[in-house]
């Protein structure tokens, strides 16, 4: 059913039983700027209703016509109200729409149709049909697996498979929907259109899908998804261009897809779902240091509430005000108010579930964020960030050997993606194995990321290694001068080699910078030896974290102290019989170590701290 029609069945299905005017039609149906033939626009959408239900007009069902007056709808409605349980939900996925297109360039534009179907399924009726996330469906693409292979493999009930040929000003998509039990097709259908009419025939297709599947949509779904789209066709390429790129997660790809939803803007001022992508570039710029915390923030703020001015009902603006609120600002109950709007709006962003639990483990949360990681995995389950997300949470909940697991388990499906190396190194030096963490962190810190090559450093302090540490040192103070450091993560290195002094005055100018990372560092174990610290304490109130936070990864079962591997089976009988509260009060006296490596690492410091960072 085409746009027009289905807004009038919507506004009937509203008051069924009652009389819906003509004049109320055209009131609501059609804008008093629009120019046509209303009663034959009308009469024909009216009998496009018809056609879709199995109605007559002579012997009416459904719809009745009340002569000159209006029409009414007779059918039996019932109204849904109570949340449906997860027994009760449909599971489905949409599988990666295949290019035709003699131009392999055109890819993007089969991904983007992917992915547009699969944001408004997952919109239609939430609490009763569940849709695996685009990032899981993207495994299968050009798969020679049977259906009822990916249905097992996912556990799907129906499947949505189709393809994209594009050719000039052209466009054919043909799509099908199978049910998974007997492999059976219950609807498929071709649509040739104008690249004008693409907006409306993308929503043609999730409609049917969704009609299929026995669910409407409901109208203010409808409604939301309108004012959503763009209003030309230039900018809505531009943005699958942008979301194309984004996906990749890439530096260049990140800063390819802000060009693109910047050209999606200057077509369409007014596109929200552009500013909203705009966001999300520039806070991940500004989560891998590729642009300097401040600036980062402006930009991304500026953008997400533009997107919130034009559609406050699209979801994927409040995440992105949600994530800025919490990575930028530690606005901790203005990001919870945010990102739990963008699940209300839709429950099946596997993104903004993991966005959610950053919020849980930044405040202390971490087994709610466990929790929330779940959620997030059962609707994207093939995803490696969500994946690796887990084993994040994991490690953040001081669960050292399940996050060793998990991220292991990642890297059987994906041996080259870096987080998981990333994560699982953490974990792995948290865990008192810290040799298998440099070869971790030696595999990702060739990537020349500031925040792998600080890992790397902390790891050589806890192994001892102090001359190696103080290498990374000095190269973090080299590419100061050409980049952005996280003082954070410069904070780290000295953790490791016990500069408690020179880590809080590191951690100082993360606060005055607004230092992304600072939202991660008041719960990561590495700097637990820190807690106790009034310094530690004094910042951690000025972020304005919950009180009894600090109380939480106190009862965490950890194995991080200051001294290197060697020593610290000493230091823990030095350390028996000392209560957590003697802890607290500084009456444990560590261990210091002074050597000719650690005295050149100090030396290093000190050059760092004299000399001024623009980006602090």
């Amino acid at each position: 059913m085409q746009q027009k029609p289905f807004q009038i069945l919507a506004l009937l299905l509203e008051r069924p039983g009652e009389v819906v005017t003509r004049e109320e039609l055209r009131r609501q149906a059609w804008t008093p700027d629009t120019f046509v033939d209303f009663d034959h626009s009308l009469k024909t959408a009216i009998n496009k209703i018809r056609q879709a239900l199995g109605d007559s007009a002579h012997n009416p069902r459904y719809l009745e016509t009340l002569s000159r007056r209006g029409y009414r709808f007779i059918g039996a409605v019932e109204k849904l109200t109570a949340a449906a349980t997860s027994e009760d939900q449909i599971r489905l996925v949409v599988l990666p729409f295949e290019n035709l297109s003699s131009d392999r360039e055109q890819e993007y534009f089969s991904d983007g149709m992917t992915e547009e179907i699969t944001a408004q399924l997952g919109n239609a009726q939430p609490q009763h049909l569940a849709v695996v996330a685009r990032t899981t469906a993207m495994r299968y693409k050009h798969t020679d697996k049977r259906l009822d292979q990916i249905g097992q493999e996912l556990k799907v009930d129906h499947i949505v498979e189709g393809s994209v040929r594009r050719a000039g000003d052209r466009v054919r998509i043909t799509a099908q929907l199978a049910r998974v039990s007997d492999q059976s097709h219950l609807w498929a259908n071709s649509y040739e259109r104008h690249l004008g009419d693409i907006l409306t025939l993308q929503s043609e297709v999730a409609q049917a899908i969704s009609s299929e599947i026995q669910f409407k949509l409901t109208p203010q779904h409808w409604v939301r998804n309108l004012s959503s789209l763009p209003g030309n066709q230039e900018a809505h390429e531009a943005y699958l261009r942008g979301r194309f790129c984004w996906n990749k997660r890439t530096r260049r790809g990140i800063q390819k897809s802000i060009d693109y939803f910047q050209q999606a803007i200057a077509h369409d001022p007014d596109y929200a779902l552009a500013y909203a992508g705009l966001a999300d570039g520039y806070r991940i710029q500004a989560v891998w240091g590729w642009l300097e915390p401040r600036v980062a923030r402006d930009k991304t703020l500026t953008a997400a509430l533009r997107a919130l001015e034009i559609n406050d009902k699209l979801s994927e603006a409040h995440k992105a005000l949600g994530a800025a609120h919490l990575r930028f600002d530690w606005a901790w109950k203005e990001s919870k108010t945010e990102l739990r709007r963008a699940l209300e709006l839709n429950p099946s962003d596997a993104d903004a579930h993991r966005v959610y639990a950053l919020y849980l483990q930044a405040i202390g949360r971490v087994e709610e964020a466990i929790a929330e990681v779940e959620q997030a995995r059962t609707l994207d389950p093939l995803s490696s960030l969500i994946e690796t997300a887990l084993g994040k949470a994991l490690y953040f909940a001081r669960h050292y050997e399940a996050s060793i697991t998990q991220c292991r388990r990642v890297l059987e499906l994906d041996p080259d993606y870096a987080p998981a190396h990333f994560n699982l190194g953490r974990s792995l030096v948290e865990a008192g194995k810290v040799e298998e963490a440099i070869g971790e962190f030696k595999k990702t810190s060739k990537q020349g990321e500031v925040l792998y090559l600080a890992a790397l450093g902390y790891a050589y302090a806890r192994a001892g290694e102090e001359d190696r540490a103080c290498a990374v040192l000095k190269k973090l103070e080299r590419l100061r001068a050409r980049t952005y450091v996280s003082p954070c993560e410069v904070a780290k290195i000295h953790v490791g080699l016990g500069h408690k002094r020179q880590a809080l005055k590191w951690l100082e100018r993360a606060y005055a910078g607004r230092a992304v990372g600072l939202m991660v560092v008041m719960a990561d174990p590495v700097f637990d030896s820190l807690r106790p610290e009034p310094q530690f304490q004094d910042l951690w109130q000025r972020m304005g974290l919950p009180e009894g936070m600090a109380s939480r990864f106190d009862e965490q079962e950890t194995h991080h102290t200051n001294a290197s591997i060697p020593e610290q089976n000493s230091y823990r009988r030095a350390s028996q019989g000392l209560t957590s509260a003697a802890l607290r009060d500084g009456q444990k006296a560590k261990p210091t170590f002074r050597t000719s490596a650690a005295a050149k690492a100090l030396a290093a410091a000190s050059r760092l701290n004299t000399k001024p960072n623009p980006a602090a």
